[in-house]
């Protein structure tokens, strides 16, 4: 029987419980993360996902270790049903309107983007509205999206945006080198070991080139009932998401809290980063 004791450690109003085995490592700082809460249970699991708190720097995050890899990859999100999102909103929804505005005054004429995580492909549409000399290279593994997107003459491909190999074929048969710039908007919280993906997509871009992300903000929704949802597997503040990029050897060039409300009925961190 798994012996569990009360600490003294508080993480504001939440009361501290630590199971007795080897604490996960944070990804941020590499201190000893501490048992924090659990989330609902997740597509394929039969287990709530639990959440750990870095006591160091505040980083909150599932236990990568104990996770089994098919939350993250397409045997969730490729037959992902979307019954309460639609896809028209999807699409055309202003932010990526607002993104772009922010984004290309730092980008070169004739840009090339990748975004990571697409969606219906909302980013690529409001690019060839905006400009046709922007080239978006939209990816995503959820088919209903990829299939609607398609409709309304969005170019999305079936890409697991993790993985670099697979980035790197499919790029290839593009006939694309480097790329100019990377568009996250709330795909990062998604995915196992962020750390590392982070490195991957910053292996992709030209010298200067930037990766613009957004994620949900935990500065805003820590203790809201919205903040922690089955399939984010990571919670970024400022603070965490800046240390957490200043450890690729990127720097940041701008961040700010946005109240405004993004898919996933929160508030919204966003992040400009340089290679």
């Amino acid at each position: 029987m798994i012996d569990i004791y009360r600490e003294t450690w508080e993480l504001n109003s939440f009361i501290v419980w630590q199971f007795n085995q080897p604490p996960p490592k944070c990804i941020v700082c590499d201190a000893d993360m501490r048992f924090f809460k659990f989330t609902p249970c997740v597509p394929l699991e039969d287990k709530p996902i639990r959440i750990n708190a870095c006591p160091n720097c505040g980083f909150l995050s599932g236990s990568y270790d104990n996770m089994n890899n098919s939350i993250l990859t397409r045997k969730v999100y490729t037959d992902l049903k979307l019954v309460c999102r639609g896809f028209e909103h999807e699409l055309m929804d202003i932010k990526n309107r607002n993104n772009l505005d922010e984004l290309v005054q730092y980008l070169p004429d004739s840009p090339i983007i990748i975004d990571m995580g697409s969606g219906s492909g909302g980013f690529e549409y409001y690019a060839k509205e905006k400009n046709p000399s922007i080239k978006v290279i939209s990816f995503e593994v959820c088919k209903e999206l990829i299939d609607f997107g398609k409709t309304k003459g969005m170019d999305i491909y079936s890409v697991d945006i993790t993985n670099e190999r697979e980035i790197r074929n499919k790029l290839e048969i593009l006939g694309i080198g480097e790329v100019d710039c990377i568009y996250s908007d709330n795909s990062l919280e998604h995915l196992l070991y962020p750390n590392r993906v982070l490195e991957v997509w910053k292996g992709l871009l030209k010298n200067g080139g930037y990766i613009y992300l957004t994620v949900p903000a935990m500065e805003v929704l820590y203790n809201s009932v919205m903040a922690y949802q089955a399939l984010h597997l990571s919670y970024f503040n400022t603070k965490t998401l800046t240390r957490l990029v200043e450890n690729t050897g990127m720097r940041v060039v701008s961040s700010v809290v946005s109240m405004e409300q993004n898919n996933a009925g929160t508030g919204s961190l966003k992040f400009l980063v340089q290679k």
